[in-house]
C-alpha cells in the first residue's frame, strides 16, 4: 500500500517530535542522553553553571564537574516517591 502525501507528512512530523524529545533530554555540555532530569536551587545553578550553559540542559555529571572545578561540595537529598496505596490496592 502506497503512502499518501498526508501520511508522509504525518510520519515526518511524528519523527521530528521524537527528535525534539531526545534533544530536550540531551546535555548541551557533553551530549549525554541520561541524567538530565534533576533539580537544583536557582542560586546554586547560577553559582555553579558557567554563563554560556545557564539557559541550557546540563546533565548531573557535568553539573558536578562544574561544582568541583569551583571547589563547591554538593549535598544530595534522597528522592522520595509517594505511592497512593488506595489507587494500587484496587
Amino acid at each position: 500500500m502506497a503512502m499518501t502525501h498526508q501520511d508522509i507528512k504525518k510520519r515526518k512530523d511524528e519523527l521530528a517530535q521524537q527528535v525534539t524529545i531526545i534533544k530536550r533530554r540531551t546535555c548541551n555540555v557533553c551530549g549525554f542522553l541520561e541524567n538530565c532530569d534533576f533539580r537544583v536551587m536557582d542560586d546554586a545553578w547560577r553559582t555553579i553553571v558557567p554563563i554560556e550553559y545557564r539557559g541550557q540542559i546540563v546533565c548531573i555529571r557535568c553539573f558536578e564537574a562544574f561544582a568541583s572545578a569551583k571547589q563547591i561540595e554538593l549535598l544530595r537529598r534522597p528522592c522520595v516517591i509517594v505511592v497512593n496505596s488506595e489507587h494500587n490496592s484496587k
